[in-house]
């Protein structure tokens, strides 16, 4: 593993994407706002969010299955939001308040978006978390490949922390991180030139695991 330059980061990236009116709210008290939108394959924890308002809707659509589960940030499993195998798009809602992530889980490939109903008042504190500072996430490590299998054993600090994996070039990389009891945190195959990104909440021993054919690779790890 090489080390790389130390930098600070701020936690809690909220994204305000888009403003969505819907003709069944009330006469323009409430909107539903867009705070994230993920894609990909296999598993992911996604990056914290916050939920505030009156309802909470997960969007999503998939090739072979998919199940998300929510987490308070602290790691523990608030419980199940989704779970669908019909391949037909489909929506999830639920009421919940404060800091949270997801695990999104699929055979295949899936698109989850999540959208909050939200008062004007409330859409003006989530433009605030939105627009908050941010600086730069410490970037723990780097590793590079092209072909072959690679195993590495990592030693993960306490804070949240992120795994960034870019393919270059035609090919396809698997990568399969695991904690100390075995559970799949991160695991997703790239089959063209792209990015996927996963996030961690807690510390210790981490087990890293890549396969790559004919395709250069770069894992980044940032924490705290």
């Amino acid at each position: 593993m090489r080390e790389t330059t130390w930098r600070n980061w701020a936690l809690l990236p909220v994204l305000l994407a888009a403003v969505v009116w819907v003709p069944g709210a009330l006469a323009g008290d409430a909107d539903w706002v867009e705070i994230n939108r993920w894609q990909g394959n296999g598993i992911r924890q996604t990056e914290p969010f916050w939920l505030l308002g009156e309802s909470w809707v997960l969007k999503y659509k998939h090739s072979d299955g998919v199940s998300v589960d929510l987490y308070n940030l602290d790691g523990t499993k608030v419980g199940p939001v989704l779970e669908s195998s019909s391949g037909i798009p489909g929506t999830a809602f639920r009421k919940e308040q404060g800091a949270h992530f997801l695990r999104i889980s699929g055979a295949g490939t899936w698109e989850v978006v999540s959208q909050l109903f939200v008062l004007p008042g409330e859409k003006w504190q989530l433009s605030q978390m939105a627009g908050a500072a941010r600086v730069p996430a410490r970037r723990l490590a780097v590793w590079v490949g092209e072909t072959g299998q690679d195993s590495f054993d990592v030693e993960l600090p306490p804070g949240h922390w992120r795994v960034l994996l870019t393919q270059e070039g035609a090919g396809a990389v698997e990568t399969v991180l695991k904690n100390s009891t075995g559970e799949v945190l991160f695991g997703t195959i790239l089959r063209a030139p792209g990015k996927l990104e996963g996030w961690g909440y807690k510390p210790g021993r981490h087990t890293l695991k890549v396969h790559a054919e004919e395709a250069p690779w770069k894992l980044e790890l940032f924490g705290e």
